[in-house]
């Protein structure tokens, strides 16, 4: 048996989480509302099989130009079964990076090595250098006191963190949270706790973990 995860990117700490309170493997799969499955793992978990009869795949980087080897870029989808209604080329608004390795489960289908979120999940920093917002969710994972949350670089030197929080705070968690993120963004930015009853979801209706209103250069 095992438990399959499509939802969002599969954290490892996440993972290892539900390995561990479920005692069996988790199998990472990659797809959308608007193209269904794209990839994923197999019982060898070596990667995440493109499932190349259903989509055409390519990354792209900055200038729109293929990848070199396994370097992270933009994922191009085409849905090769929508006859009613062709995405050709669609801009998912995930990045992505191939594996360069032959799965040992025998099956031909290429790998991606990961998929790591969205595109614009990035904040920016004052040279201009991304940071992946994964890192900021992290901070927030399997926290008791935390039950909703959005992370939102309001400048390049001030993170906003909205908290929908379960009891009281934990002042050390958030001393560590502060921490970490000076660390990254530097020691002169600002990070602000806001803490209310429920967070918004944006005007589309999806919750968004971390919001950047910085333009990139």
């Amino acid at each position: 048996g095992g438990i399959v995860c499509t939802t969002s990117a599969l954290l490892p700490e996440v993972r290892n989480h539900i390995e561990k309170t479920f005692g069996c493997n988790v199998f990472n799969q990659y797809g959308s509302r608007e193209v269904g499955p794209v990839s994923a793992e197999c019982p060898a978990q070596e990667g995440m099989h493109i499932l190349t009869p259903l989509q055409k795949i390519e990354i792209l980087d900055n200038q729109q130009q293929p990848v070199q080897n396994d370097d992270m870029g933009e994922l191009i989808v085409t849905n090769l079964r929508n006859y009613s209604m062709p995405l050709i080329r669609y801009q998912i608004g995930d990045t992505a990076r191939y594996s360069q390795k032959q799965c040992s489960c025998g099956r031909k289908f290429p790998l991606l090595k990961e998929v790591s979120g969205r595109v614009f999940s990035h904040f920016i920093k004052k040279d201009g250098s991304l940071v992946h917002a994964q890192f900021f969710v992290a901070l927030l994972f399997f926290k008791p006191w935390v039950r909703e949350f959005k992370i939102t670089q309001k400048k390049h030197d001030f993170i906003e963190l909205l908290i929908a929080n379960e009891g009281q705070p934990d002042k050390n968690d958030i001393k560590a949270i502060t921490s970490k993120i000076k660390q990254v963004m530097g020691q002169d930015c600002q990070v602000d706790f806001v803490f209310v009853g429920e967070v918004p979801p944006s005007p589309s209706g999806k919750y968004l973990y971390t919001v950047t209103e910085v333009e990139s250069n």
